[in-house]
C-alpha cells in the first residue's frame, strides 16, 4: 500500500512532502509508545481473592508518585491450597504471592527454597507493623526472612447476634439442639480437627503433633473421633459446609466457624453476625512473599517492594479491615482488635502438619462427608 501511495503522488512534490511528514509522525508515535511500554514494569500477582487487586488503581498512583509506572497483572487462578502455592512459586509463574504462614515450612521447607529473602529496610511502613507479628518465627529460614505480614484472623466462632447471645465456647457447635443450624469449612478442614481435639481435652500446643495419636483407621483417642463425627453430623448436609468464606445468609443458621470474611459479607447484606472474641481459637496469618522472577529486573524487584510498602500503609490496611473485617497488621490502622499481643501468641498459630497426618485427616474428612451425603435426604433441621 505504501508503494502505491508513493507512486500515485510522485509527481506532486507538495503531496509527497506531506506524506513524508505523516510517515515521520507515525514512526515517532510508534517509537514513543514502545519506549513508554518499555518503561512500564509489570508484576504478576498470585493472591487469595481480593487481597491486592482491589487496590490496583491506588497502587498505580502510589508507585507513580515514587517515580515508577507499574502494572499489576492478576494470575489466571486465585490461590486455593498449599500445593498450588508451592507449584506457582517453584514454577515461577508469578512475581508476588500471598501464602498463609503455616505453608512455609511444610514438605521440608519447599516453599522457603522457592522464594526470595525479604529486606525489610526497603519497606518503610514495616516500622508500623505490630512487634508481636515481627517476632513470630514462621517466616525464618537459614537466617533469612521470607514473608511480610499482611492480614489475619482466627478460625473463629461466629453467631447470629439478632437471635442468640454471644457464646462462651465452641460447645454450641456440638450441641444437638443446634443440629442443622451451624456451618463449617470443607476446604481447610484441618481446622475442624483442631476444634474436635481441643474439646477432647488435648493441649493447644500439641494439637499439631498427632502422628503418634492416629492410625490408618483414625484417632487412638475415641473422644476425638466422636467429637469430629458429631461436629459434622450437626452441620447436617454437605451443602451446609462452606468453601471460600462462610455463607451466613441462610436464615436457619445460628452459629458457624469463620475466617472472619463471611461475617463482614453478611453484615454488608444487612444481617447482624459477630465473631465471639471471648472464645479462644487457632489463628492464621496471610503474608506477601517474593518469587525469584523478581531477580530478572532491578525495576521489578523495586516495584515489588513498593507494592509491599503500599499494602502495609495505614489507609490500605484500614480499607482491608473495613472491607473484610479481618485483623490488619499496621498498629496505626483503626480496627476492632487494638492489641494483638495475646491474639498472636506463637502457641495459637497454625503449624505445619506432617504428610502422614494430612493424609489421615483427608481420609477421615472424606469418609465423614460421604456419610452425610448418603443421609442428605433424611436430615432436617431440629426445632
Amino acid at each position: 500500500m505504501f508503494k502505491y501511495c508513493i507512486h500515485f503522488n510522485k509527481d506532486n512534490k507538495y503531496e509527497m512532502t506531506i506524506f513524508k511528514k505523516l510517515v515521520f509522525l507515525f514512526c515517532f508515535f510508534v517509537a514513543h509508545s514502545f519506549t513508554v511500554s518499555a518503561d512500564t514494569t509489570k508484576l504478576t500477582v498470585c493472591e487469595w481473592k481480593g487481597y491486592i487487586m482491589p487496590w490496583e488503581k491506588e497502587f498505580k498512583t502510589y508507585a507513580k508518585e515514587r517515580g515508577m509506572d507499574v502494572d499489576l497483572v492478576l494470575y489466571s487462578e486465585y490461590l486455593s491450597s498449599p500445593e498450588q502455592i508451592f507449584n506457582l512459586a517453584r514454577g515461577r509463574l508469578c512475581d508476588v504471592i500471598t501464602p498463609t504462614h503455616n505453608y512455609f515450612s511444610q514438605r521440608n521447607n519447599q516453599l522457603f527454597r522457592s522464594l526470595l529473602p525479604i529486606d525489610f529496610s526497603k519497606i518503610p511502613n514495616y516500622a508500623d507493623v505490630f512487634s508481636t507479628l515481627k517476632n513470630l518465627k514462621y517466616k525464618e529460614y537459614m537466617g533469612e526472612s521470607y514473608a511480610i505480614p499482611l492480614l489475619g484472623g482466627s478460625y473463629g466462632l461466629a453467631y447470629n447476634a439478632d437471635i442468640v447471645p454471644e457464646p462462651t465456647s465452641f460447645d454450641v457447635l456440638f450441641d444437638p439442639v443446634n443440629k442443622c443450624k451451624i456451618t463449617l469449612t470443607k476446604a481447610q478442614f484441618a481446622a475442624n480437627f483442631y476444634i474436635a481435639i481441643l474439646k477432647a481435652g488435648h493441649d493447644k500446643e500439641n494439637i499439631y503433633d498427632m502422628d503418634r495419636s492416629i492410625t490408618s483407621r483414625g484417632f487412638q483417642d475415641p473422644k476425638i473421633q466422636e467429637n469430629f463425627e458429631l461436629l459434622y453430623k450437626n452441620v447436617c448436609a454437605q451443602e451446609r459446609f462452606w468453601d471460600g468464606e462462610a455463607d451466613f445468609t441462610k436464615a436457619e443458621l445460628l452459629y458457624g466457624t469463620t475466617y472472619w470474611f463471611g461475617v463482614a459479607t453478611a453484615n454488608r447484606k444487612g444481617l447482624n453476625w459477630k465473631v465471639a472474641h471471648n472464645v479462644r481459637s487457632t489463628v492464621w496469618l496471610d503474608t506477601i512473599s517474593f518469587v525469584p522472577t523478581l531477580n530478572d529486573s532491578p525495576d521489578k524487584l523495586k516495584a515489588a517492594y513498593l507494592l509491599a510498602d503500599f499494602m502495609l500503609s495505614k489507609p490500605i490496611q484500614e480499607k482491608i479491615h473495613k472491607t473484610y473485617g479481618v485483623v490488619v497488621v499496621n498498629k496505626k490502622a483503626k480496627q476492632e482488635l487494638s492489641d494483638l499481643s495475646e491474639f498472636y501468641k506463637e502457641k495459637w498459630l497454625w503449624k505445619p502438619l506432617s504428610i502422614r497426618t494430612q493424609g489421615i485427616y483427608q481420609m477421615i474428612h472424606n469418609n465423614t462427608m460421604s456419610t452425610l451425603k448418603k443421609n442428605d435426604s433424611t436430615l432436617t433441621p431440629s426445632n
